[in-house]
Formats: structure tokens, sequence, C-alpha cells
């Protein structure tokens, strides 16, 4: 297994994971991980809770990632909304009937556009500086 331009194999002989051209031997394959993304020798105990906290920080960077895409729109859909009740009027129940809603329930979508407009006006740096993160497998 190549990690960080590293290559990592477990010897037979010993069970230990290795690193091609270090000289250090590893208990577990995260140690090994570990040591080949940060150069930092850990514990077994130690690069377990670090690689918890790593799963949960990606999970959370992941979500707010699938965010950017409806921050982008929202705007635009908000707008559009607007403009054609501006110049058709107001949307009826009968309009959104083959959509199987109520007007009542399409004006509540909108309610929800508009809060998530306002909620990222304020977040919009930290949704863009995590657009760039690259949520690679470490294990």
């Amino acid at each position: 297994m190549i990690v960080n331009g590293k290559t990592i194999f477990r010897n037979a002989a010993d069970g230990q994971y290795h690193l091609y051209d270090e000289d250090v031997t590893f208990e577990t394959k995260p140690q090994a991980i570990w040591f080949a993304w940060t150069g930092q020798i850990k514990t077994a105990a130690e690069v377990k809770s670090v690689m918890a906290k790593l799963d949960t920080a990606k999970a959370v960077i992941v979500q707010v990632q699938q965010l950017a895409t409806p921050m982008d729109s929202a705007p635009d859909i908000f707008q559009e909304y607007w403009d054609v009740v501006n110049s058709e009027g107001a949307f009826t129940d009968e309009d959104v009937t083959p959509l199987g809603i109520t007007a009542a329930q399409l004006g509540s979508c909108i309610t929800v556009i508009e809060v998530f407009n306002t909620l990222m006006a304020t977040h919009h740096a930290a949704v863009n500086l995590m657009r760039r993160v690259k949520t690679r497998e470490l294990v």
C-alpha cells in the first residue's frame, strides 16, 4: 500500500508494519499510515483516538461541502420564484396539483430557501473554505 508516496508493507516474519526505506516498525496498520502522513510515531491507542476524530471531522466536512451547491443556487431559485409570482400571479393549489403539493407547501419551501440563504450568507466563507478540503482515506 502506498500512502503519501511511502510504501507500507506487512512483514510476514514479524507481523509488523514497515515503511520502505524507513527504519521504523508498527504494530498496527493505522500507526504506519499515521506515520506516513505526519512523520509522527504514536501508540495504537493514540492513533485509534486520532482516527476516530478524523473520521468525524471528515463527515462534518463532507456535509458542509454538500451545502455548497444549494448555497450557490438557492438565491437564484428564490429570485425566480418571486419573478414568476410578480409576473404571473401567486401560485395556487391548482398550479401545483400535478406535483402532489399545495401552494402553501410550496410557499413553505420558499421560506426554507430564504432561511437557508440567510444562514449561508453568514457562513459563506466557511463553506467556501471547505470546498477545497480533500477528505482522503487515511485507513
